[in-house]
């Protein structure tokens, strides 16, 4: 019997989803990046920290390597109570299923993974497709004028599990963390953790997703910077999508949430489209989790340049 880091039930991935995992049973095979929402004990980002530095031999060794992280964080819809209050956000990038486990039993892996169970409290963690997207895809699509959001209207409690509540909101525009400084600018990573509502709901979102890049793009200054339509979900609620917008300051966040799309763009279509793109965008999703994140580190050079 081979040692294997001490499994601690409230941070450890399900046993069956990862059983599903290993042989092939899921929607996303082959090479994956690990997404893991991060939820810190007192004290556990400094630990967390030392897990994350402690693990990159390990790492190496199976042919994985880290890819992002970021310990600032603020949930800012939490999709009535779906998603917990965020500390940090670790993506690492894995060649299999087999490499994840294969490190896992490593002996100075099983050494580091003191620090985990230190730092944590609690944690999603959601395996995804391996790459960042460069956004002009979606950009270059064009809008498709004959999607229209035919479904009822929601409830005030269905609503606030796509766009949140006000008083969470409020802290968020209150947290001096995403303040703009003069000496630096405070760009913003929007992490959406997405589930749609059954039948058309997916077409519904994804046309408000090409409205929203292309404006966000054009008019905003940022741009989409991960688009995973295939998600399996090793630990935490299921979802169907997951994505990372770009804005350049929480400030052009606010702005384009509470806007609605009033700020055009060169064509000056682009009240109508984002404003009937945000009717899509409520009868497409059925819960929404929103994460902002600080972009502390994109391990790989070259694709921070283009991000």
């Amino acid at each position: 019997q081979v040692a294997m880091a001490a499994i601690d039930a409230h941070i450890a991935a399900e046993k069956s989803s990862m059983i599903a995992f290993l042989t092939g049973n899921a929607c996303v095979t082959g090479k994956f990046w690990l997404l893991n929402l991060l939820r810190f004990k007192p004290g556990g980002e400094e630990e967390y920290r030392c897990y994350a530095a402690a693990i990159a031999e390990s790492m190496a060794a199976v042919g994985a390597r880290p890819v992002f992280a970021s310990y600032t964080c603020f949930t800012v819809v939490d999709g009535a109570g779906t998603v917990f209050q965020a500390d940090g956000v670790f993506i690492g990038e894995y060649p299999s299923p087999a490499a994840l486990i294969e490190m896992n039993k490593r002996s100075d892996y099983i050494a580091a993974h003191k620090h985990r169970a230190a730092a944590l409290a609690d944690t999603y963690m959601y395996a995804i497709p391996p790459q960042w997207t460069a956004g002009g895809a979606t950009i270059q699509q064009q809008p498709n004028l004959s999607i229209k959001a035919t479904r009822p209207r929601k409830t005030e409690k269905q609503l606030a599990a796509i766009n949140g509540e006000p008083s969470r909101f409020m802290a968020f525009m209150n947290d001096g963390r995403f303040e703009l400084t003069e000496q630096a600018s405070t760009q913003i990573w929007m992490l959406n953790f997405l589930r749609f509502e059954p039948g058309d709901g997916q077409e519904l979102y994804h046309e408000y997703g090409v409205r929203a890049n292309r404006h966000i793009s054009n008019v905003v200054g940022g741009g989409l910077a991960l688009a995973a339509t295939a998600v399996h979900t090793l630990r935490g609620p299921h979802f169907d999508n997951i994505a990372i917008m770009r804005y350049p300051s929480r400030s052009s966040f606010i702005s384009y949430a509470m806007g609605r799309g009033k700020v055009s763009d060169s064509d000056g279509n682009a009240n109508e489209l984002v404003a009937e793109g945000f009717k899509l965008r409520e009868a497409g999703l059925a819960i929404q989790g929103l994460v902002c994140m600080l972009p502390d580190t994109v391990y790989d050079s070259t694709q921070k340049s283009r991000l």
